[in-house]
């Protein structure tokens, strides 16, 4: 996954530019629950054509969005 809002990251934004971050993420930082989701979706019979495949959770970076 892309960077992801935790305890660690948000120190680091306070510490940083808050705006350079926000304009490299289109919809926010990837929240924990994104994360579960995804875990969630491929333990569910939903998933069960899918195999050998990486799933980008990313906020569309790797498209270029």
């Amino acid at each position: 996954p892309s960077m992801v809002k935790t305890d660690m990251i948000n120190n680091e934004i306070v510490n940083s530019n808050k705006d350079s971050v926000n304009s490299c993420y289109k919809y926010g930082l990837c929240e924990p629950i994104d994360i579960a989701n995804c875990c969630a979706f491929l333990l569910s019979n939903l998933s069960r054509y899918i195999n050998g495949t990486i799933i980008p959770i990313d906020n569309g970076i790797m498209c270029g969005l």
